[in-house]
């Protein structure tokens, strides 16, 4: 067996562990979403390892197989014993073991080397695009939240509780209309609470009933809270967005329909939930 095969057939033994802790786990909900974030994880550094050629595994092999030995070495112990395990240890444990930082570490010493040749490998761009995609979803559940309550008090919690519905759905432990509605909520409150704030800051005629679906009320919600034209223009742009996913998971018979692919489509909207909240709380709350 070759090297790259042998690190592939570790990874996909991982993801394998996983979904057999993730059925398990389903009568602990609260589990769930570590587990399924460390999934996420193991599928990111299957497809790096996947996009790479056979000679730059056998150069990093000793460095990946050692990373790898200490993930199988937490797969066969805690991660087996979820009905025993304490909740808070868990996912402590998880997260400090959650080895794609490490991975990527390895990876992104020949990735640069590579970039820095004349003539670039065309495996760099498959891996960098795992890479920056991965890194880029870890960072808005990290850094919305903090800038979430900012905005206004408890709504990070509010968000973190939309995401973990997402990941109990990707698990199979809920229902697709439940993180649809999830998701739903979190744009209705971040627009009331746009609202608030432009009523607090609006200077001219008092500022009444605003919509969220009329473009009118989008447009004057943006202007009041922007001090250049750039900035008004872009935030206009997210707040249509965001309507628009607001709308999609508004309809009445979205995840109802068993042999549909609606976990497909609300994936799809929920990265983009993800960007559109991480644009406006970037404009809003910094």
């Amino acid at each position: 067996m070759s090297k790259k095969n042998e690190i592939l057939g570790s990874i996909d033994d991982e993801i394998k562990e996983y979904d057999k802790s993730l059925e398990r786990a389903n009568k602990f909900t609260k589990i769930i979403s570590t587990i399924q974030m460390n999934k996420e994880a193991a599928e990111a550094k299957f497809n790096m390892i996947y996009a790479m050629p056979e000679d730059i595994i056998e150069e990093l092999y000793p460095r990946l197989s050692l990373q790898q030995s200490r993930t199988n070495e937490y797969l066969t112990g805690p991660l087996g014993l979820i009905p025993d395990i304490n909740e808070k240890q868990f996912t402590t444990d998880l997260n400090a073991i959650n080895s794609t930082t490490s991975f990527t570490e390895v990876i992104l010493t020949i990735v640069n080397s590579e970039s820095n040749e004349k003539t670039k490998p065309d495996w760099i761009n498959d891996v960098s695009s795992v890479i920056e995609e991965h890194v880029k979803n870890v960072s808005h559940r990290e850094n919305i939240p903090q800038r979430l309550i900012k905005l206004f008090p408890n709504l990070d919690d509010l968000f973190l509780i939309a995401i973990e519905s997402i990941d109990r759905c990707k698990a199979g432990n809920l229902k697709i209309s439940t993180g649809a509605m999830d998701l739903r909520a979190v744009l209705n409150q971040i627009w009331g609470n746009l609202v608030h704030i432009a009523r607090k800051n609006y200077s001219g005629n008092a500022v009444t009933s605003l919509e969220f679906k009329k473009e009118y009320d989008r447009n004057l919600v943006a202007e009041i809270l922007t001090n250049s034209e750039t900035q008004r223009k872009k935030l206009v742009e997210s707040l249509h967005l965001a309507y628009s996913l607001f709308s999609q998971l508004s309809e009445s018979n979205f995840g109802k329909n068993l042999i549909g692919k609606d976990l497909e489509r609300l994936i799809s909207i929920y990265n983009q939930w993800l960007l559109v909240i991480n644009d406006i709380t970037e404009m809003v709350c910094n």
